[in-house]
């Protein structure tokens, strides 16, 4: 049996490229604070309705930063950005330090149940155009990798609809629909709880990725 105790030996790739959505997933830089508040500042009203944070002000992304790199280096959680991908290849501008524009975050880490969880966002203008799905099969290939992942799991509120249709899209399961604080105007006190095991999920060549970083991980806990 793996030692799901045991350090993490190796990470995620720090960036990856969904080609077909025109995003680019990568990890957080401490120089990012400007560009992901920016976003956050821009869609208020599209993310106030379920995310407790979308009034935060810029210490407190500055702070949401800070953790999201020292989680990385721990290797207890794995966070990224999402930038749109340039038509003609190139680097995207939300991955040029300082710059350009990003149009929501992800991340995959250990819940308190022990399941990995997957979530994201998406600033408003870049919704509907498949990109949240596209990520989401991203991060669950990427929790599977692990060999410490026997389960991943999706919450959201009830009245989530929009990523709970990425859950069902994706093949997972409602498994339970759990109490939970409510934190937002659009809360309902109940969180869907979507999940899906090892032998559900189709296999999936490993996420396309512009560096070195190996395509499997085995995260701490």
């Amino acid at each position: 049996m793996p030692d799901a105790s045991r350090p993490d030996r190796s990470a995620p790739p720090e960036r990856i490229e969904l080609t077909a959505a025109g995003v680019v997933m990568r990890r957080h830089r401490g120089d990012d604070v400007d560009a992901l508040h920016e976003a956050i500042e821009q869609s208020r009203d599209h993310l106030r309705l379920f995310m407790f944070w979308a009034d935060q002000d810029r210490a407190a992304s500055a702070e949401f930063v800070g953790r999201a790199v020292a989680e990385w280096d721990a290797g207890t959680a794995f966070g990224y950005l999402i930038t749109p991908t340039d038509p003609t290849g190139a680097p995207a501008a939300g991955d040029v330090p300082g710059r350009g524009s990003v149009i929501g975050g992800c991340g995959v880490g250990r819940a308190p149940s022990g399941l990995w969880e997957i979530g994201y966002w998406l600033r408003s203008g870049a919704t509907g155009r498949g990109v949240m799905t596209a990520v989401a099969r991203a991060l669950t290939d990427l929790a599977f990798s692990s060999s410490n992942t026997e389960r991943v799991a999706i919450r959201c509120d009830v009245a989530n609809t929009a990523s709970a249709a990425v859950a069902r899209r994706l093949g997972f399961t409602l498994t339970d629909t759990v109490d939970h604080p409510v934190q937002a105007p659009g809360h309902t006190g109940r969180m869907m709880v979507w999940t899906i095991g090892r032998g559900e999920w189709p296999v999936a060549p490993p996420p396309q990725s512009s560096s070195s970083e190996p395509s499997s991980f085995e995260p701490s806990s």
